[in-house]
């Protein structure tokens, strides 16, 4: 889904993380992005962590942005959406990406 604006095009999707304790390959492949918001699902049973390769939401270890089920991140400036990752607690939760280009 994707709906023009004066500066850019806002488009959405959604991303299933594979499995818990395993870092998710990057969000998307190659994909050019000005902005980036993450929300968890609000459907989720936990929480999802998102950040770069060493992305960990494990509570001892917590590395990236951590959202629980049904909270969103704020807009973060970005290149290109293959640089996000995510790691969850439960395998299959997902994530939902909207992002400008």
């Amino acid at each position: 889904t994707s709906r023009t604006l004066s500066n850019g095009t806002v488009t959405g999707m959604g991303i299933a993380a594979s499995s818990s304790s395993t870092v998710t390959s990057s969000l998307a492949s190659s994909t050019p992005a000005k902005y980036v918001m993450f929300q968890a699902n609000p459907s989720n049973t936990q929480r999802v962590a998102i950040g770069d390769v060493t992305v960990d939401e494990t509570a001892a270890s917590v590395v990236g942005l951590i959202l629980s089920p049904g909270e969103r991140s704020a807009w973060i400036p970005c290149d290109d959406l293959v640089d996000f990752y995510a790691d969850v607690q439960v395998s299959g939760e997902k994530v939902l990406v909207l992002y400008v280009n």
